[in-house]
């Protein structure tokens, strides 16, 4: 097994522009880490957001996600072409350690009319904030904006797309968009998915200052802005979308997000800077709220609760070294600079408040209706106040007299885990089964549910992609991040036992992929994890006195393998007199090699084949009778 170890060699760039900046960070108009203002993305609420994941990664074999739901409606409308369908899915990318559960449970969502939903790049495209925090949205342009700090990121894209390159004038807008976080440079991302539809577009604002949709993706719907602000012409408050029928589907019911952001930077020479920022309010979600056909005549009115606030704060930390130190020529330079180069440490909480509506009747006219009614309070974690948060409770089928033709009861648990390096237990809401009731309330079925977890209580970690992974037992979880084939599916859905009696099991695992650039036969399979053989941790206790070391034989190692030296520690050395050693011996038992051991941090070692191996503990501290060594080892 390899290691990767990452090194950031600082660069220190002299000029008369940045020293006038040197010093002590003291707010928000300091000097931006560039990595701050790359890829801040900001999405809506979980609920609305996880239901984006089936236009991301769709349903399919080429995608390996399966189309895993739970009927529960299938009602048609007065046009032909159009049925409200109502279905629990199942997305197994909503189910990572990072995700929230939504009103539904971890990975599942709500298939009843649908959203549109917005991602923030950057900051809102629609906002404009001058002062000490000033930030321009995409949308302020040369076209409309009177300000002094116009946004030409549009222009740019557009000379971009002729063919210009001429980037000399746009100077000002990459640095300060890089140094400074002055400017949006990204568009906001616009996601659907209502029946049967998904996809995606961005706004854009022409030369007369109309806004427009440009879509991403090429299907027969037609998308256009229903409505913005009156006092914020820039700012969409609804959407109208036309199939290729002509029957129009209007998303008017907005979910407002407010988020705030606050950073804490540690310079390598203590530097402190602690940074604040209001990103505002944004509507987020633009759910649907009625269908006409043609004639314009109603065909489903879809009416939502009044809003709720959900609140989370997600917290990021990442910590640099340095790859050399400075000399003193360069030490003067190093310290006036440390505000401005990345930091030692820097620690971001991210603040979403967003005021959530869910969904509360669909009306199919002439037809009947679909209830859904909520219970309050939940266990969540990874939420601010769960206690306030909602869980889907039932949906009720209601013909068009008023009579409740069938009621679905969903049944929920948690999904209880700890990962390592976190004080506190994650605890998220978990769909355990769904029961179907008649209209005199006699159950006549049920789907349960059922998840894999961690059996062998195994140490949990993450791995590069976000997906748990299984550390081996005391190992630095930190350097822990390769993929776990046989952990990659803890806590995602493993079978739904079916109304028939009949069972649905589900074997998600990693991606592998194999690539040699020369086109040669693959003869090394170390990289693969799968080859990985993973043995129990062997505890070595070691007791020395001044003349007489202690020795544990490692025994004759007969092939090549790995010696992993996982933890252990000295006792009583405060004074350095205590030693350990491994040392390689010939089939004669005679030494041919010693090594230093520094217990203090996970070691790999390379053990040649043919040799004898032992561990030596020596102790040299006269005062003190006895030395004790503890020693944790395993083989890879």
């Amino acid at each position: 097994m390899r290691k990767i170890s990452q090194k950031i060699l600082l660069l220190l760039i002299a000029s008369n522009f940045l020293l006038a900046m040197n010093g002590q960070s003291t707010g928000t108009s300091s000097v931006s880490s560039p990595m701050d203002n790359i890829k801040q993305m900001f999405p809506a609420a979980p609920t609305a957001n996880n239901l984006m994941k089936f236009e991301e990664v769709p349903v399919s074999y080429y995608t390996g996600i399966p189309d895993i739901k739970i009927p529960i409606a299938n009602i048609p409308t007065n046009d032909s072409k159009i049925s409200m369908n109502v279905s629990l899915n199942y997305h197994p990318l909503n189910a990572k350690p990072d995700d929230k559960s939504g009103e539904e449970g971890l990975g599942w969502s709500l298939f009843a009319g649908g959203s549109i939903t917005r991602t923030i790049r950057g900051s809102a495209d629609d906002r404009v904030n001058e002062g000490i925090a000033n930030k321009i949205g995409i949308l302020y342009d040369e076209y409309n904006y009177t300000g002094s700090q116009i946004n030409y990121t549009r222009k740019y894209l557009d000379e971009l797309a002729l063919g210009a390159n001429n980037i000399e004038q746009y100077k000002k807008l990459f640095f300060e968009s890089l140094f400074f976080n002055r400017y949006d440079t990204e568009y906001d991302l616009y996601q659907y998915n209502f029946m049967g539809y998904t996809g995606r577009f961005i706004i854009k604002k022409s030369s007369d200052n109309n806004l427009y949709v440009e879509k991403l993706d090429k299907n027969n719907l037609k998308i256009t802005i229903g409505s913005t602000n009156p006092s914020k012409v820039l700012e969409v408050m609804s959407f109208v979308v036309t199939d290729e029928y002509g029957n129009n589907f209007i998303f008017d019911v907005t979910e407002r997000s407010q988020r705030s952001i606050l950073s804490n930077k540690i310079g390598y020479y203590n530097s402190y800077d602690t940074n604040s920022t209001d990103l505002g309010e944004s509507n987020t979600a633009f759910h649907l709220s009625k269908i006409t056909n043609t004639s314009n005549a109603e065909l489903v009115k879809l009416e939502y609760y009044p809003p709720y606030e959900v609140q989370y704060t997600d917290h990021s930390g990442i910590s640099r070294n340095k790859f050399a130190s400075e000399d003193a020529n360069t030490l003067a330079i190093a310290m006036a600079f440390d505000g401005q180069i990345p930091a030692s440490y820097e620690t971001t909480s991210i603040t979403s408040n967003t005021f959530v509506r869910s969904l509360k009747d669909i009306e199919i006219i002439g037809k009947g209706k679909i209830n859904f009614t909520y219970l309050q309070g939940r266990g969540d974690t990874n939420y601010t106040f769960p206690q306030q948060l909602q869980r889907l409770d039932k949906v009720k089928i209601v013909d068009p007299s008023g009579k409740t033709v069938e009621t679905y009861e969903l049944s929920y648990g948690s999904l209880n885990y700890t990962l390592s390096g976190v004080d506190l237990p994650n605890v998220k809401l978990s769909l355990s089964k769904v029961t179907k009731f008649d209209s005199a309330s006699n159950k006549e079925f049920d789907y349960v549910l059922d998840y894999t977890s961690n059996i062998l209580n195994r140490p949990l970690g993450k791995d590069p992609w976000g997906w748990i992974n299984c550390n081996r037992p005391n190992a630095n979880y930190l350097l822990s991040k390769y993929v776990s084939p046989s952990c990659i599916n803890i806590n995602i859905l493993k079978s739904i036992k079916l109304p028939s009696g009949g069972m649905k099991t589900f074997d998600f695992g990693a991606n592998t992929y194999s690539f040699n650039h020369e086109g040669l036969p693959i003869t090394n399979f170390d990289e693969n994890i799968e080859n990985w053989v993973y043995s129990d941790v062997t505890n070595v206790t070691l007791q020395s006195t001044l003349f007489n070391s202690a020795t544990y034989s490692l025994g004759k190692i007969l092939q090549n393998k790995i010696l992993v030296i996982e933890s252990g520690q000295i006792l009583n050395n405060d004074n350095d007199t205590g030693f350990l050693f491994l040392e390689k011996l010939n089939l004669s038992q005679q030494l041919v090699q010693s090594y230093g051991l520094n217990v203090s941090r996970d070691t790999e070692i390379n053990l040649e084949g043919g040799f004898f191996y032992r561990i030596r503990f020596t102790w040299t501290n006269g005062g003190n009778d006895q030395g004790t060594a503890l020693v944790n080892y395993l083989y890879d």
